[in-house]
Formats: C-alpha cells, sequence, structure tokens
C-alpha cells in the first residue's frame, strides 16, 4: 500500500542539479535524471557528486526556456555501480512547484513524442 500524501508519476527528463552553499549561491552543475515526480517533490538518479542539502533543479522545457525550482534532500542511497537515488523536497512557494510539476511532465511528454517519431497514441 503506497502511504505517499502525493502519488508519483514516472518520468525520464535530463536535468542539471547544483548544490546551492551557505551563501545560497550555486555550485559546479551536474547531470541527472528526474525518473519520478509528484506535486512535493522528485527522485534524482546521478552518477556525479551527492547532492547537497540544498540543492537546484533545472531543465529545458518544451519552448526551451530553462525551468528551476529550489529543493532540499530528503534522503540519498548509492548503488556499488555508482548510481544515486536522491529523493529531494520542493522548497519553493506553490506556484513555483506546480510550474516546475507541470513543465517537467510536458517536457517528458513530447520527449517520448520525438522517441516515437511524432506519433502518440
Amino acid at each position: 500500500m503506497n502511504r505517499r500524501r502525493h502519488p508519483r508519476i514516472s518520468i525520464h527528463v535530463p536535468v542539471v542539479y547544483r548544490t546551492l552553499n551557505a551563501d545560497e549561491e550555486p555550485l559546479e552543475p551536474h547531470p541527472g535524471v528526474v525518473i519520478d515526480v509528484s506535486p512535493g517533490g522528485v527522485l534524482l538518479r546521478s552518477s556525479g557528486a551527492q547532492p547537497g542539502e540544498d540543492v537546484l533543479i533545472s531543465f529545458a522545457d518544451v519552448e526551451e526556456r530553462t525551468t528551476e525550482i529550489r529543493c532540499k534532500r530528503v534522503y540519498f542511497l548509492q548503488a556499488s555501480n555508482g548510481v544515486a537515488n536522491s529523493g529531494l523536497t520542493f522548497a519553493g512557494s506553490k506556484g513555483d512547484r506546480h510550474k516546475f510539476v507541470t513543465g517537467i511532465i510536458r517536457a517528458n511528454f513530447y520527449r517520448q513524442k520525438e522517441e516515437l517519431g511524432g506519433k502518440t497514441e
């Protein structure tokens, strides 16, 4: 039984994540993939550096605009092959969360559509 407050949606969207330092400035960017999303947060898969406590995640939306949101790391689990999953909860406003979630779901839909040669079923 799923006890989550918000259901998760499986997606696969390339993102860039950057840890924020003590002055809240973004550090070096690292590639990752968001593999699921909910109104409360995302599951980030990466093989780079462990995300810090405060993280900025960004992706290119379907209009090639950058969409980003600040997150807090809830957990980090790394497998022996170096691939890691990080649970991140959104720290932005309700409006920011809504914009990010709807944008990343749209980006996932159009990415899948392109892979199918423009066909949707």
